[in-house]
């Protein structure tokens, strides 16, 4: 087949050691079920199916000895530019390597079909992007009951960076019921505060890589983003920016996360608990995703629902990520995160039980059937439902 920068790449057999220079597409690896196949890792895999492995640093300018010395039977890189030349270099030393590009949904699409013929998995990759694509639609079309929400995407604040038109960002925006206020402006621009002040969004997506438990409160007082309608009427939100700008299998979760925050009356369905969640926010979307769904043999990974974690106030000392959790246990430590940071989470084993049950992951893998819950749970159990699932809120019977 033909890769991305116009070679032909063949292999004698399905690859079996492979390194992804790329980190959404280790995401698509783990996704296929291949993480056993994957040697090595880039410094921005935060996996921690990936965490035991040696790293090949950024990704962009990898150590060719090094990485050739791991004898890998496969290589995907971007594509070679003038800055860089990893794939020429590593075709030189007799490394087995595919340029990919992948910027966009269709790219993403494209390349796991590619990379599912290239690992001898191709019904796999055929169920990923079906699953794929039906859950992306599901969220496009609740999200056509309300106009679109004039968003501005912030990646970046001094100076501020925004995502424009042709990005994967703006697709995603558009599927939630976005409109990006700086559509007109192509790729990834840096802009300057005035403009993004006289562009007045409905709400501010903050996808930076700061986790300051105090990000969101600096942003909401500090001078000129202050005047912004959004930052007044308290729509600011925080997402992660390794789940919501990579095009990966995680696309579905970063929508819908996208969805809730910029249509909370859609999705508080028949009631009006998912409302008021996405409405208390602190500022804050974060998710997890299932590792049941990518290492069992022969499955295909569909991430779980998004967690979305909130402050009864809008004071940052409440958000879960500052420790103050209505649980009180202590916060866990979660391996890959920059820094040793804990994640923010429900913790204690009624919260726990409460998530799993509904089909999402707090630190450890999904509990094979419904648990039993004391009737004191059964309000919190209510509400993870309501929060993971609207389409589905309701409790077994027997619970």
């Amino acid at each position: 087949m033909r890769d991305d920068a116009g070679r032909t790449v063949e292999l004698a057999r399905p690859a079996r050691r492979v390194v992804a220079l790329i980190p959404s597409i280790n995401e698509t690896l783990l996704a296929l079920g291949a993480g056993d196949r994957v040697i090595a890792r880039t410094d921005y895999d935060r996996d921690v199916r990936l965490a035991r492995l040696p790293s090949v640093g950024g990704g962009l300018t990898p150590n060719i000895e090094w990485l050739a010395a791991r004898r890998p039977d496969l290589v995907v890189a971007w594509p070679d530019e003038r800055a860089r030349a990893v794939v020429s270099r590593l075709e030189a030393v007799g490394v087995p390597v595919f340029a990919a590009r992948v910027e966009s949904l269709g790219d993403a699409y494209r390349t796991t079909l590619e990379l599912g013929r290239l690992l001898g998995l191709e019904r796999r990759a055929d169920t990923l992007v079906t699953r794929w694509r039906a859950a992306l639609d599901s969220v496009r079309v609740q999200a056509t009951a309300e106009p679109p929400t004039r968003v501005l995407y912030l990646i970046g604040l001094d100076p501020p960076e925004v995502a424009g038109r042709g990005t994967f960002v703006d697709e995603l925006l558009r599927i939630a019921g976005g409109r990006n206020v700086f559509e007109d402006v192509p790729l990834w621009p840096t802009v300057s505060l005035e403009d993004a002040i006289r562009r007045d969004p409905d709400v501010v997506v903050l996808s930076v890589y700061e986790r300051s438990q105090d990000l969101v409160a600096r942003f909401r007082t500090a001078a000129g983003w202050r005047d912004l309608r959004a930052v007044r009427a308290g729509r600011v939100f925080w997402i992660d920016p390794d789940l919501a700008n990579r095009p990966g299998p995680r696309a579905p979760i970063a929508a819908r996360a996208l969805f809730q925050a910029l249509h909370p009356s859609l999705a508080g369905g028949r009631g009006s608990g998912r409302a008021r969640t996405a409405e208390r926010m602190s500022g804050r979307v974060d998710e997890r995703t299932n590792p049941d769904n990518a290492t069992a043999p022969g499955s295909v990974g569909v991430p779980a629902p998004p967690v979305l974690f909130h402050a009864t106030t809008r004071s940052p000392a409440s958000h879960p990520a500052s420790g103050h959790r209505e649980t009180r246990a202590p916060a866990p430590r979660l391996p890959g995160r920059p820094g040793g940071q804990a994640a923010p989470r429900i913790s204690g084993t009624t919260g726990e039980r409460a998530v799993a049950a509904c089909g999402a992951v707090v630190g450890r893998p999904r509990m094979p059937r419904w648990p039993r819950v004391r009737s004191s749970a059964h309000p919190l159990l209510h509400s993870a439902i309501r929060v993971l699932d609207p389409d589905h809120a309701r409790l077994p019977v027997g619970v």
